[in-house]
């Protein structure tokens, strides 16, 4: 088995063994036992505001504790792409639990106005929602950039392009955008991520992206969402960095959007 395997948009599974079943299916994952970590499990620190722990792998199974963000637990194993089990220091000692990633990976969850202010990059998005030349082509367009703001060179491996869309009541959504090529930025570099008006194709609303393998168009909004203007925070994840960078300023978009006719195809 691979020793990287980023299931999850910032978060970098340790070496592990796998049981599977007769038929091929992944059962179970085992983290490696490495030399010098704690009980020889690697560490893992709680990034959110309240952890539940569960008794076991399933949504049915919350128990009434909790864990802190910042709190350091042993990572034990993992079932499917949703659940790991951890070992914690509890007010009995030494004791095992599980936690759900979907909740401790949820962009919506760990977003909170100036969270990347100290990290090496910067995310900026430009907004043209209130444009007066060509309105209904400029408030669905938004440019990207990324800006490293350390000393240090940064190097932007297994990276993805993901949205939150915040309403005008706090709900929140995401969408998934695109994978990253593979980049590195020197100090105070600055490279554009994005530069692409929304568009629609039959009855989806995508965006044009390239790729290696040529040109292709994503889903932009998030199938759930409801009608209404919108604040998006695009957001740069990888799983080597320690946390999620979310745009410094994002842009308003409205859903569904009204459209420039260029911008409509059949």
């Amino acid at each position: 088995m691979p020793e990287i395997s980023p299931q999850w948009p910032y978060f970098l599974k340790p070496l592990r063994t796998a049981l599977v079943e007769c038929s091929g299916e992944l059962l179970y994952e085992m983290v490696t036992s490495l030399a010098g970590e704690p009980h020889g499990r690697p560490e893992w620190q709680v990034p959110i505001e309240k952890l539940w722990l569960y008794s076991a792998p399933n949504d049915s199974a919350r128990t009434e504790h909790y864990l802190v963000r910042n709190e350091l637990a042993e990572m034990l194993a993992f079932v499917n792409e949703d659940w790991m089990k951890i070992a914690y220091q509890g007010t009995e000692g030494r004791q095992k639990a599980w936690v759900s990633l979907r909740a401790t990976h949820d962009l919506g969850e760990r977003y909170e106005p100036g969270i990347s202010d100290h990290e090496p990059l910067a995310l900026w998005a430009l907004d043209y929602y209130d444009s007066e030349e060509d309105p209904d082509f400029y408030r669905n367009l938004f440019t990207l950039f990324v800006d490293n703001v350390s000393h240090e060179p940064v190097e932007v491996h297994a990276g993805e392009i993901h949205l939150l869309f915040v309403g005008p009541d706090g709900e929140r959504y995401t969408q998934r955008l695109y994978p990253l090529f593979n980049f590195s930025l020197q100090p105070a570099e600055s490279r554009i991520l994005d530069d692409n008006p929304v568009e629609r194709h039959g009855e989806r609303h995508v965006l044009f992206h390239g790729t290696k393998d040529g040109t292709t168009y994503v889903e932009f909004f998030p199938p759930e969402i409801k009608p209404g203007l919108y604040q998006v925070i695009p957001v740069l994840t990888t799983p080597f960095l320690p946390q999620p960078i979310f745009a410094r300023h994002g842009f308003r978009l409205e859903f569904p959007p009204q459209l420039d006719p260029d911008l409509v195809k059949p």
